[in-house]
């Protein structure tokens, strides 16, 4: 099955919100450059901005306070549903499938901690392709509640979505379900953008939750290491004194005992850096793990974990969470950071003309340099303009940098987007040629276009580093069994 994220499956959806909210762009974009998509490397292709309207229009986000921030010490960690403070867990008895017209809709999971619900639940037999080029405001986008006996709980906030050619897929938060209620009732009243009378609606699926077994909670292991800001080493072009960057620290926050390693949460802090945003360290040539010897631990970075602690924005920290291989070696274990991948606002503009008739396959050869501030130059070498599946407008500009400038967003401040994507021609993590696409509500504005450079992102070298000396074996074998027994007489 040819899955998709939902960034590419229904980039079409968001365009009245896209129109209606264009100074919406500049802001998600430096935070999605953070890494908060799932998928999200550095200068890899992707929909930002369509992306997370796409999330607030299917599953109605609400703000709500960040777990993070809410609950300072955690005693368990579960895979699926992350750290929790106390409590039995809960989970469905088995998964859960109703047929209705063709169309299958499942609650394939759940995971009820006491302070919150986490629930994954998939369609299948949905064709959505028919349905992306309608706006959102002419089909459902209500979300889906669990009814319980005396009230029903609302969804509070969006984990995941996945979609391809004939479903979808969507992980959600809702509060807590009371430990005295065992069976609840799925509810969801339509399909995603159906029209009434062209799905099935008013959806009803019967849940049951049962114990998880002790064996299921894993223990957690606070950590306090000082937050130490170590000076950036900004290349020679970095000249401009406004810039304070020998503000970014690197903390690690708590571990937790799994039975093939440790899961170990860590914290990039830059307050009062002068950075806009600190990419999730993702390149294995500049991100190590020492074991106490000094020799390389494996490791490799775990999305779902990284995920549930940047659910609520938290200003000026990158939070992330790996998963290492066995630690052979009694000791100590260093993160250490040789470089970060920051982003920095701007405000630097180009005017672009197109002609009074563009046609799509079309090309022009700028050799544009700009200054971006900071220091920074950026080349605007060339334009393409083409159509997506022959109907919508975008246009493609090939840029370089020779300051070190990894990427560029671009926003054009006086057309509807639809979206906005990139890439990179040298690789994930190495500097060189790459493209910055903006996707026009059709047809391509009549030119000339003034677009402007919101943010750049560069690679900045210096030496971060945070340690930590994993308990005893014996010593951390009785911690896993007193909590994990405390947590099943719960």
């Amino acid at each position: 099955m040819n899955r998709k994220s939902y960034s590419q499956i229904l980039d079409h959806v968001a365009r009245d919100q896209m129109a209606a909210n264009p100074d919406l762009a500049p802001r998600i974009l430096a935070r999605i450059q953070k890494g908060k998509s799932t998928t999200m490397q550095p200068r890899m292709k992707v929909f930002a901005v369509v992306f997370l309207l796409l999330l607030v229009l299917v599953t109605g986000l609400v703000s709500v306070p960040s777990v993070r921030a809410a609950i300072e010490r955690w005693i368990g960690y579960v895979p699926g549903i992350g750290l929790i403070s106390e409590g039995q867990i809960r989970l469905l008895a088995e998964p859960v499938s109703v047929t209705r017209d063709g169309i299958t809709l499942t609650v394939e999971e759940v995971w009820a901690a006491s302070d919150r619900t986490l629930i994954q639940v998939s369609v299948e037999g949905w064709p959505w392709r028919k349905l992306v080029s309608d706006s959102p405001k002419n089909g459902c986008l209500d979300s889906a509640s669990l009814r319980l006996p005396d009230r029903e709980l609302t969804h509070t906030q969006p984990q995941s979505a996945l979609g391809w050619a004939t479903g979808y897929e969507l992980k959600s938060l809702y509060p807590a379900i009371p430990s005295t209620v065992d069976e609840v009732t799925f509810v969801m009243p339509c399909l995603i953008l159906a029209k009434p009378g062209e799905a099935p609606e008013n959806w009803e699926l019967s849940l049951r939750l049962v114990p998880a077994a002790p064996e299921a909670v894993f223990p957690v292991i606070e950590i306090s290491t000082p937050v130490v800001a170590t000076p950036t080493l900004l290349p020679p072009a970095q000249t401009n004194t406004s810039l304070v960057t020998d503000g970014a620290s690197l903390a690690l926050d708590r571990a937790v005992q799994m039975d093939d390693g440790y899961l170990i949460y860590a914290t990039i802090h830059y307050e009062n850096s002068g950075l806009g945003s600190i990419d999730i360290p993702l390149d294995p040539a500049t991100f190590h793990l020492l074991d106490a010897s000094g020799q390389e631990v494996a490791y490799e970075l775990d999305w779902e974990a990284t995920n549930e602690i940047q659910a609520t924005f938290v200003p000026d920290q990158t939070a992330f969470a790996i998963k290492t291989a066995p630690i052979q070696i009694p000791g100590p274990l260093t993160l250490v950071l040789d470089s970060l991948f920051a982003s920095l606002a701007t405000d630097a503009s180009f005017t672009f003309d197109p002609g009074p008739d563009p046609q799509p396959g079309e090309d022009w050869d700028l050799g544009l340099d700009l200054d971006v501030g900071n220091g920074h130059t950026l080349r605007v070498a060339r334009v393409s303009y083409d159509l997506t599946d022959g109907v919508q407008a975008y246009l493609r500009f090939d840029m370089e940098s020779e300051t070190g400038v990894m990427y560029a967003t671009l926003f054009d401040k006086a057309h509807p987007l639809t979206g906005m994507a990139g890439g990179g021609g040298g690789g994930s993590f190495s500097i060189g040629p790459f493209t910055s696409d903006l996707y026009y509500n059709e047809p391509l504005p009549k030119g000339p276009l003034t677009v402007t450079v919101t943010s750049i992102s560069a690679q900045f070298p210096g030496h971060w580093e945070a340690a930590w000396t994993p308990p005893q074996t014996q010593t951390l074998s009785t911690l896993s069994t007193t909590i994990r027994n405390g947590l099943g007489d719960n």
